[in-house]
């Protein structure tokens, strides 16, 4: 916060001040470990990012992957960072998801990182829409222009961004961007023209009207379902199986389902799954012990539920060497397996 280094002279214009009262809510908040307004926004619109991306077929695409690691670096640009300083859980799934190093762009000046940090925001809502629409040649010139905006800053910021060639790619190429960052007046012109493609993709994706079902006479037979043969999973569910087969596990949030309980066990071939639901800790130290247990090879944080009790429990994870993960999506096995591979596998190897 520049305002508050020594030396400093604060402009005699009210807005200043309302600034530097604000930062100083901020910081106490953020020392108390109590979410901002700001910290609340932005856990809202990751996990809009993480469901629309649960809704899509495994595995991630290129696309995904660039998404998901520019939503981490957007998330961390938006967060107070100091070495040594705990992320919040939302945001230290999102580093994790995205693969991105939790100090990327720190330090910076505080107008650079604002800045980056909405163009960053910027480019990860347009790409959102791109599995969709990639065909679209508005939504095609939103991305072409808030990329160039975001690399112009990127270079400007010193920082590197190890996505930038495969953006370039994604809009044709460099020659095609502009060398230096939009001003003022053009973002808002980018924002207005975001909305509009975003509003006719909106109306394209509208279903046209079913007509009427013909109404089912009272003697038609209804058919009883077939049983369904045993899943056939896909091959990363395979490879985590291969990793955790005969081994203890301990998946901390939720509601425990015998179905879906069963469905793990089977599908990874684990000889335990201690499952814990949310509301039975408080703070995490009541189920630290089940991490204790002898023979836990994999503890899986479900962050959608309950995560207030995930750091305390990270760190005793920790303690007792056993590998961890942080969940965003659904307890199917499909989506167990691919974070167990894409978060954990390296560890579980080495186990």
């Amino acid at each position: 916060m520049p305002s508050f280094k020594f030396g400093f002279t604060v402009p005699s214009h009210i807005n200043a001040l309302h600034e530097a009262r604000h930062a100083l809510r901020r910081g106490q908040y953020v020392r108390l470990g109590r979410p901002t307004a700001r910290s609340r926004g932005l856990d809202a619109m990751l996990w809009d990012i993480f469901d629309r991306l649960h809704a899509r077929p495994l595995p991630y695409t290129p696309v995904d992957e660039i998404t998901l690691a520019l939503a981490g670096r957007w998330a961390l640009t938006q967060t107070p960072r100091s070495r040594g300083m705990a992320l919040t859980d939302t945001v230290a799934l999102a580093a994790e998801l995205g693969q991105v190093d939790v100090l990327w762009a720190w330090p910076l000046r505080g107008d650079l990182t604002e800045e980056l940090s909405h163009a960053l925001k910027t480019v990860v809502l347009v790409l959102m829409e791109w599995p969709q629409a990639s065909d679209d040649a508005e939504l095609h010139e939103v991305l072409r222009r808030a990329t160039g905006h975001l690399l112009a800053l990127v270079r400007r910021a010193g920082v590197r961004l190890p996505e930038s060639d495969q953006l370039v790619a994604l809009v044709g190429g460099e020659r095609l961007l502009r060398a230096t960052p939009l001003n003022r007046a053009e973002l808002h012109v980018l924002a207005d023209h975001y909305l509009a493609v975003q509003e006719a993709l909106r109306r394209r994706e509208l279903p046209e009207p079913e007509p009427p079902a013909d109404p089912i006479e009272e003697s038609t037979p209804v058919l009883e379902e077939a049983p369904t043969a045993a899943p056939t999973w896909p091959p990363h569910v395979e490879q985590a199986r291969a990793l955790l087969a005969g081994k203890r596990v301990v998946l901390l949030g939720g509601v425990p389902d015998p179905a879906h309980h069963q469905a793990l066990v089977e599908a990874l071939g684990l000889a335990e799954l201690d499952w814990i639901p949310s509301d039975r800790y408080d703070h995490g130290l009541q189920a630290a012990a089940h991490l204790r247990q002898p023979g836990t090879a994999l503890a899986i944080f479900a962050l959608r539920w309950g995560a207030h009790a995930h750091g305390s429990l990270r760190a005793a994870a920790r303690e007792e060497g056993v590998p961890y993960l942080l969940h965003p999506a659904g307890l199917n096995p499909s989506q167990i397996a691919w974070q167990v591979m894409r978060q954990v596998s390296g560890a579980l190897a080495r186990a």
